[in-house]
């Protein structure tokens, strides 16, 4: 499934801040709200404002992997118990929400990279080192991604064994199968020509066939199992 992205624009300068985005963002009411109740936040300038703005979405995102991070060992989980065509189709979805994410972060970690160095213009001495802690917090926003695309990776192996496992099974199964009845084949086809003088000229030794024929199979089949083929 896709990732609900939500994509947000920030216009800094020393005397404003001006965000723009179009569904409501809680990280934005948040640190509104924040700003409203101590005034001295907003008293340290629009920069330190971008910085607990930044962070916070910073935060989501690691929060947002986290998540991801659940339902692969979750989905590793039920494939171990039972692998389902629904499986691959869920690791392919969880591989574009991964791919989702990286394209969005990517661009941003350059950004915050550049910030927390010192000589921006809009960005104070003061607030300019705060910014290092957004650029580490995507730098492990891009590390959990390729976390999660390993684990996905193994997802996929493991789909991918447990399929070829029970394919083999199935054919091993419908191989001891056939090779248990082709004696009762080959005894079908030789009696079954027309010969002048059958061997079995009387009813008892018929009856006696019969019963070896019977017996055959079933004790090719206790044979498998005592070999573990089974």
């Amino acid at each position: 499934t896709p990732l609900p992205l939500r994509e947000l624009h920030a216009f800094l300068s020393r005397d404003y801040l001006v965000t723009v985005h179009a569904p409501p963002m809680p990280e934005v009411d948040d640190i509104y709200g924040r700003a409203c109740a101590d005034p001295s936040l907003a008293a340290r300038g629009p920069d330190f404002l971008f910085y607990l703005l930044s962070d916070a979405v910073a935060d989501g995102h690691l929060q947002v992997l986290d998540d991801l991070a659940d339902s692969i060992e979750s989905l590793e989980d039920e494939i171990l118990a039972e692998p389902r065509r629904e499986s691959i189709q869920r690791i392919l979805g969880l591989k574009r929400a991964l791919v989702q994410m990286r394209r969005a972060v990517s661009p941003a970690r350059d950004v915050f990279g550049q910030l927390s160095r010192c000589g921006d213009p809009r960005i104070s001495e003061r607030t300019a080192p705060y910014f290092r802690d957004v650029y580490d917090h995507l730098l492990r926003v891009g590390d959990a991604i390729e976390a999660d695309r390993d684990m996905l990776g193994n997802a996929l192996e493991a789909y991918m064994s447990m399929t070829a496992g029970r394919t083999n099974e199935t054919v091993k199964q419908l191989t001891l199968f056939s090779v248990t009845f082709l004696p009762l084949t080959f005894l079908a086809g030789v009696f079954g020509q027309n010969f002048t003088n059958i061997p079995f000229d009387s009813a008892a030794l018929f009856y006696l066939a019969l019963a070896a024929y019977g017996a055959l199979p079933v004790a090719m089949l206790l044979w498998f199992r005592w070999k573990g083929w089974l």
